[in-house]
């Protein structure tokens, strides 16, 4: 759907994804608990910014492929707290990336 929408208004959206360093996510009940949010490694964004004490972060990616951190293969896990996603352009991906250091899963 991403493509669809960015071909169509290439210069109306901005697109910004979600991740954070530790925690859980999904959908809690009486019976569930979250999911583990996956350690991540040393090269990602989650990493780097957990071990400089930050709580939460809002990080445009606009001039990233500029900077010799985003240069290098950015680790990011925006898609399922798990994987690991690497890109030396996530400024040609995302606009930005909302940072959260502990995740909590929502509870119905």
């Amino acid at each position: 759907m991403g493509n669809l929408i960015y071909n169509s208004f290439p210069n109306e959206i901005y697109t910004i994804g979600f991740t954070a360093f530790e925690g859980n996510y999904g959908i809690v009940d009486k019976n569930k608990k979250g999911i583990p949010v996956k350690s991540p490694s040393e090269n990602s964004l989650e990493f780097q910014l957990a071990s400089r004490r930050i709580e939460n972060a809002f990080i445009t990616l606009e001039n990233s492929g500029n900077e010799s951190f985003f240069s290098q293969g950015t680790v990011l896990r925006l898609f399922d707290h798990q994987s690991a996603a690497s890109s030396k352009q996530w400024g040609k991906i995302l606009d930005a990336v909302f940072f959260i250091k502990t995740m909590k899963p929502a509870e119905k």
